[in-house]
């Protein structure tokens, strides 16, 4: 099941946007979707504080209180991936909504057929996401599948591995017997991971900061960077930079 939050404080615009939702699911039966409305922005930034989390948001930009601007900007920092469709009256804040990765841009009244291109595209992105499962063992032998972008990031205790979700549940896997690298090749392999140090490895899409020797993780967790990772851990952050279009 996926996810969409509305957020418009119009509500005759929610409505008009509720109607061609409906109608989208009546036509795409196979795709399940639980949509949420609300008017309130603030009410929104607080459930995405509190750890809330969706697939889809659908957002107004002019509100009371908190233009969905800032809205996105404050998804934007705990969902760097999260699919952000703005919808308006005015085509003046283009710019703003295409500096925050926004999947489109629709105006007022919207016609059901852009907002269903909309989605579709968004879903596929949605989609694709899900496919990156990595298989985990734990100290049980037992074995956990975990979407990569749960993992905020790994590191070596006392040569167990430990992946710390963004949950905040960790996951202790059993003595390495060979070295840590190969304990955790699964998570290696997926794109924006990165080592910065011979004891972590690190989710990108968490990094809040980025110095010569330390990484500040969105949780406040600091990751030491080596000497000898530092240019390339660096490069690789721009890199991933680069493919998501920039984090604001």
């Amino acid at each position: 099941m996926f996810t969409i939050l509305v957020c418009d404080n119009d509500s005759e615009d929610l409505q008009q946007i509720r109607v061609c939702l409906n109608r989208y699911a009546e036509e795409n039966t196979e795709r399940e979707c639980a949509v949420f409305y609300q008017q309130n922005a603030i009410d929104v930034r607080d459930r995405i504080g509190r750890g809330e989390r969706y697939d889809i948001y659908l957002l107004d930009i002019v509100m009371p209180a908190l233009s969905g601007i800032d809205l996105a900007k404050e998804i934007r920092l705990v969902q760097p991936d999260a699919s952000i469709i703005f919808i308006t009256m005015s085509r003046e804040f283009a710019l703003d909504a295409y500096g925050l990765q926004a999947m489109s841009y629709l105006l007022k009244p919207v016609a059901y057929s852009e907002l269903k291109r909309a989605l579709e595209a968004a879903f596929i992105l949605c989609e694709h996401a899900r496919r990156s499962v990595v298989s985990i063992k734990g100290k049980d032998g037992n074995i956990r599948s975990v979407t990569a972008a749960d993992i905020m990031y790994v590191e070596n205790d006392r040569r167990s591995p430990v992946y710390h979700l963004v949950t905040g549940e960790k996951i202790t896997g059993p003595l390495v017997r060979g070295t840590f690298e190969e304990a955790v090749g699964a998570v290696l392999n997926e794109s924006a991971f990165v080592q910065p140090h011979k004891s972590f490895i690190i989710n990108m899409k968490y990094i809040h900061s980025l110095s010569a020797d330390m990484i500040t993780l969105d949780d406040g967790t600091e990751v030491p960077v080596s000497q000898k990772n530092s240019a390339s851990t660096r490069k690789s952050y721009l890199d991933y930079l680069s493919k998501l279009g920039g984090k604001d």
